[in-house]
């Protein structure tokens, strides 16, 4: 017979009154253990309402370095998209200043080939005026200003 039945059982002839003083002691141990079972199932809710806390804890904690880490990584794609645009931007002044470095030394090299020219007829103008070579010209002027001995 069940557990259930033969409390049914019990609890009637207690009722009319014809419980037997063995049927009486098993009445309250049947009551007893019922007494014994809620207690032990209170204590499992109970521990299984704590660890249902410490999930949620557990989670809302997951859930904010989750929240900490989006932030982390967005900040790190930001700083890697600025840092490409840097680069971008470093690359193409590179290559402004590469340029400029080029038509530069152009221009230089025109303004030495110019002055080559320049300095060439000056000296052609000099030498037809009668004027030393500019290689000589510096023994030339030490020797007509020199002291005769």
């Amino acid at each position: 017979m069940s557990r259930h039945k033969q409390l049914a059982v019990l609890l009637s002839r207690a009722e009319r009154g014809v419980l037997t003083p063995d049927e009486a002691a098993a009445l309250r141990t049947a009551v007893a253990e019922l007494a014994a079972d809620r207690d032990r199932l209170a204590r499992d809710v109970a521990a299984a309402e704590r660890d249902i806390v410490e999930a949620e804890q557990r989670t809302e904690q997951a859930e904010q370095q989750l929240a900490a880490i989006r932030v982390e990584l967005e900040e790190s794609h930001r700083r890697r998209n600025d840092a490409r645009a840097d680069r971008r931007n470093a690359e193409h002044e590179a290559r402004r200043a590469e340029d400029t470095l080029a038509r530069t030394r152009k221009q230089l090299a025109e303004a030495e080939e110019t002055s080559l020219r320049y300095a060439r007829h000056l000296a052609a103008a000099q030498r037809a005026c009668g004027a030393p070579d500019w290689p000589t010209l510096a023994a030339t002027i030490r020797d007509r200003t020199a002291t005769p001995a």
